[in-house]
């Protein structure tokens, strides 16, 4: 989560984690799209589930 929220991005409102989980909350009015495109920039191993 802390990497997430070091970028900054806008698509990404905020992030809360637990040990093996993150709960990312999007900026209103992003998609799942654009929240997955930013991810899947971030963390080039990030697949969608």
């Amino acid at each position: 989560a802390s990497a997430i929220d070091q970028t900054h991005p806008f698509e990404i409102l905020g992030t809360v984690a637990g040990d093996d989980t993150i709960l990312i909350v999007p900026r209103d009015g992003a998609s799942r799209n654009d929240v997955s495109n930013k991810l899947a920039g971030l963390f080039p191993e990030f697949q969608e589930q």
